[in-house]
């Protein structure tokens, strides 16, 4: 199983191979790259910056219940509190959102939270079976142990 993960990109096309993923999440301000989310079936939420889409995500994929948001609408540059009880609210584990542009990874109350950072400044996650691997311009720079 591999997972792309990214958000904000603004005026930067996503330029992915999408095969290679079994699912691609961009969580929100797609700016010009929305035909190409599009066209490739990615999952993406409405950022501030951005005029169509969902707010809210919630979905299960491999038996993992994944709430993704932009984050704006939780406040999220002023804290995480507001998004993170809101997936646990809906019974997730895993919460993705965007917004501040600071990849980051907090594993606690039964809840992963991950910013990917933003892709309009070369940071992604990709995410396998065993690993989640932070990455900024094409190479890792972070790697956690997680047993999807």
């Amino acid at each position: 199983m591999r997972i792309l993960l990214i958000s904000d990109s603004h005026s930067v096309l996503v330029n992915e191979d999408f095969t290679k993923y079994d699912l691609v999440l961009h969580c929100g301000d797609y700016g010009i790259s929305k035909s190409v989310l599009d066209n490739n079936h990615v999952k993406y939420v409405i950022g501030n910056c951005d005029d169509y889409g969902e707010y809210e995500y919630i979905f299960t994929f491999n038996g993992r219940k994944i709430f993704m948001a932009h984050g704006h609408q939780y406040g999220v540059k002023m804290g995480y509190d507001r998004i993170k009880y809101r997936a646990l609210e809906n019974g997730c584990s895993i919460l993705v959102f965007g917004h501040t542009h600071i990849p980051i990874w907090q594993p606690e109350d039964g809840l992963l939270t991950m910013n990917p950072g933003a892709y309009m400044d070369g940071f992604k996650i990709e995410i396998t079976d065993d690993y989640i691997y932070y990455i900024l311009d094409q190479r890792i720079y972070k790697k956690f142990e997680f047993k999807w």
